[in-house]
């Protein structure tokens, strides 16, 4: 159904009094304008969606309605709306009359704390979501575990439980890829990347096929930005420039955690190259300035900020107040997980500053 007729639809529910039907063509407008990129048109009817929802005193469509919501909030890294929403969703009714909304919820709260840098309740969030994708047993919740949980681990220097989240996640699903199958490739090449493993992340890459051919413009990005980063991590700053310049063909991140991607990116690629970073320090700078950016996302962009400034000659003179703040941020986030030792000690290594 086009959009057009979506509209003579809801039109005509309208007619008859169907606000059932009225409430389904608000939902998916919603979501066309979510993959359309405009976020003020999918309120406007996601809201309407779940006002209906709540007058019919329908809970699963009314949550429906508000995990979209969410999506416009997880996207421009608004922690509080997230919270808000999630909270509202989940205190409708104290039963969920499909699993998979739990999960998602939760994963949602999960990405709404890593906002926040409170990496303790992120754990915490993410041990419930893991043993509900097992209680659930469906291939797709493996999948939406994984995409949600894996990065998460990598960059707390947990490899191996991000690797062990990937693997079932590709051994349990009946497709080869698929819609979340990709996904799951795009955070198995970055865990294999970060963990050294540059074949096995190739090999990842290469099991998606062409950016060009894929139809989610989130997707087209996100395989760019993978490729980027191997070629780093391979040494081919040519490469990875490359690719951040097919990315920036593509105009606009599809959201605030992919922007701060991309920006840790290029200055990695800046320094690499030995190139003057001051064009990218300045445009990573506002990604830290406004406190959207996912504290762990944001942390490594701040690690690549100081790479970039020892490397490209720190004409400026910025170097050590790069560190200050760095590890002011680090030890902040190291903090969060006091009551959990062995992990904090991980976070530690992870992200100690060579001297």
């Amino acid at each position: 159904m086009t959009t057009i007729s979506r509209y003579d639809a809801r039109a005509a529910f309208e007619r008859i009094g169907d606000g059932r039907g009225r409430g389904g063509c608000e939902m998916r407008l919603g979501v066309l304008a979510i993959l359309a990129g405009d976020a003020v048109r999918a309120r406007r009817h996601l809201d309407t969606a779940r006002a209906i929802a709540a007058e019919r005193r329908d809970v699963q469509a009314e949550r429906d309605a508000i995990i979209n919501l969410i999506k416009l909030h997880t996207d421009s890294g608004d922690a509080a709306g997230v919270i808000d929403l999630a909270q509202a969703a989940w205190n409708l009714s104290p039963r969920f009359a499909q699993r998979e909304t739990e999960q998602i919820l939760l994963q949602a709260f999960s990405y709404a704390y890593g906002l926040r840098g409170d990496l303790a309740a992120v754990l915490d969030t993410a041990a419930r979501i893991e043993a509900l994708a097992a209680e659930i047993g469906e291939p797709t919740a493996y999948q939406s575990c994984a995409v949600n949980l894996s990065d998460l681990h990598v960059y707390l220097g947990d490899f191996d439980h991000a690797r062990r989240l990937l693997e079932r996640a590709q051994v349990e699903s009946t497709r080869e890829l698929g819609f979340l199958g990709v996904k799951v490739a795009f955070n198995r090449a970055f865990a294999e990347t970060r963990a050294g493993n540059l074949v096995a992340a190739r090999r990842q890459l290469e099991a998606c096929g062409d950016a060009a051919a894929m139809q989610n413009a989130q997707d087209r990005f996100t395989l760019l930005l993978r490729r980027a980063e191997l070629d780093l991590a391979q040494g081919d700053a040519g490469a990875a420039q490359a690719a951040l310049a097919a990315l920036a063909a593509l105009g606009e991140a599809p959201n605030r955690e992919l922007e701060v991607v991309r920006q840790t990116c290029a200055l990695r690629a800046a320094a690499a190259a030995g190139q003057d970073p001051a064009a990218a320090l300045a445009a990573s700078a506002l990604l830290l300035a406004d406190g959207r950016s996912p504290a762990l996302e944001a942390l490594d962009l701040r690690r690549a900020r100081i790479e970039a400034r020892r490397n490209g000659g720190d004409a400026s003179g910025g170097l050590d107040a790069e560190r200050v703040a760095f590890v002011a941020e680090r030890d902040r986030l190291a903090a969060t997980l006091k009551s959990r030792p062995e992990a904090q000690a991980r976070f530690a290594a992870a992200w100690r500053l060579p001297d």
